[in-house]
């Protein structure tokens, strides 16, 4: 689920959020040069500069990604590689915890301030694409190449 959480903020960030011209431009503002809040307090994001974009993907995505995967082989071999049904179980919970790591520090370091301002910010979405048959069939499709090919 991780790596699908990744695609998706990839989507939306680098994808779907419009660019803008400079980060002074990241927001709006209001005549007194305080930024501008919606009725119910959010603040919205208008968008993001191709800098802020290529940071995104060189700092937060593409570690997350190498990561994940690095982990999933070592993680997978060394599941196989135990002897018995009780230690399966006890280094899967490992693996859990250590995939789980970064939601714990997530949560034990960064301030409430600095949680709270992220989840009343509004980041815009910009959906064209219409479900059809290929938006269902495609996923099924590219993740049952992966089981023929191995």
């Amino acid at each position: 689920t991780d790596l699908r959480k990744i695609v998706s903020l990839v989507r939306l960030f680098i994808l779907q959020v419009p660019r803008v011209s400079s980060i002074e431009d990241m927001f709006q503002a209001t005549s007194s040069g305080t930024l501008a809040k919606t009725q119910d307090g959010k603040i919205q994001l208008e968008g993001l500069p191709w800098s802020m974009k290529l940071t995104l993907v060189l700092a937060v995505f593409l570690p997350r990604v190498i990561l994940d995967c690095v982990l999933l082989w070592l993680g997978c071999r060394w599941l196989v590689s135990t002897v018995g049904l009780q230690d399966v179980l006890l280094n899967a919970v490992a693996l859990e915890f250590i995939l789980n790591l970064k939601d714990l520090l997530y949560f034990a370091v960064v301030p409430e301030r600095n949680k709270l301002e992220t989840q009343q910010m509004l980041i815009p979405e910009h959906r064209v694409q219409i479900a059809d048959c290929s938006s269902y069939l495609a996923p099924f499709f590219f993740w049952l190449a992966f089981p023929l090919a191995w």
